[in-house]
């Protein structure tokens, strides 16, 4: 009963949160309807006995109240908003070491991937070259994810021989890519102008064709703008160009558009549908 009150609480303050609520007098995030899958933020503490209280808010829509159980809403106290922040920082302090500890397992990853790649099947199959990815023991390409702020090595993925794809469990992806060209060059080079793409395979078919373009692959449909973003800081008189897939469900082509607006940069899609470049470029040799 307490929970249900509770929830509706946050709902009719605006907060549409989507959460089994738990009254532990803990700090839990939720995720919020009509919020990016995936994301949670939302926010809400619960006290469940005697008294029940809590507080909740949402950090995206700027958000916060108390709640009572006698249905007396106040706002937030100054002690409040420490506690809160104090979590806060809490579980970033504990990301942060997670996302370092899987940094170290992709490092490792990395120096335990030897075998050349240039015949294994997904690379023939693409019909790309393997751009200096190595393959590990169980035949997993594996392709290393650098930040595209810091250059440092944040995780890697897996690409096995059917291209079946999976990124390291708890690694950091936001603002990670894959560059097509020498690690020294990605840094030091003014590059004039930059490609993005998704995928590793995409990205290797327009390095090997646009030899004047420095392409990366933001490994991820949702990364595409995080990833330029972090480019246009980096490059900011550089051209910027969006290479999305042509999905049929319009996903690929609208992150595209959303990246090349933030970076004041262009798209360009296969002018087929449900191809990305790679399969274009493919169909068009055959």
């Amino acid at each position: 009963m307490t929970e249900a009150l509770f929830t509706r609480a946050i709902r009719d303050a605006g907060i549409p949160i989507d959460a089994d609520i738990i009254g532990d007098g803990k700090l839990h995030r939720a995720y919020v309807e009509g919020d990016k899958a995936g994301t949670r933020n939302g926010w809400y503490v619960l006290h469940d006995g005697d008294f029940p209280a809590g507080a909740f808010g949402c950090n995206k829509r700027g958000i916060a109240g108390k709640w009572r159980a006698d249905g007396k809403r106040q706002p937030l106290t100054q002690y409040d908003r420490q506690r809160i922040e104090v979590a806060r920082k809490a579980r970033t302090e504990s990301q942060e070491r997670a996302y370092n500890a899987a940094a170290e397992r992709a490092g490792r990853m990395l120096r335990q991937a030897t075998r050349d790649a240039s015949q294994e099947p997904y690379i023939v199959l693409k019909g790309i070259q393997p751009h200096g990815v190595k393959a590990n023991g169980h035949g997993l390409l594996v392709v290393p994810i650098y930040s595209a702020v810091t250059g440092y090595l944040q995780t890697v993925q897996l690409i096995d021989r059917e291209g079946n794809k999976k990124m390291l469990t708890g690694g950091r992806m936001k603002e990670g890519c894959f560059p097509f060209q020498d690690r020294a060059d990605f840094w030091q080079t003014a590059h004039r102008r930059l490609g993005i793409v998704e995928g590793f395979a995409t990205g290797a078919t327009l390095a090997e064709t646009l030899h004047e373009t420095a392409m990366f692959a933001a490994l991820s449909a949702g990364n595409l703008k995080a990833v330029a973003q972090a480019l246009r800081a980096r490059y900011p008189k550089a051209q910027i160009i969006i290479f999305g897939d042509n999905d049929a469900n319009q996903i690929g082509q609208r992150y595209a558009m959303e990246a090349a607006r933030a970076v004041d940069g262009f798209i360009a899609v296969p002018p087929i549908p449900g191809l990305d470049w790679n399969d274009f470029a493919m169909r068009a040799t055959a």
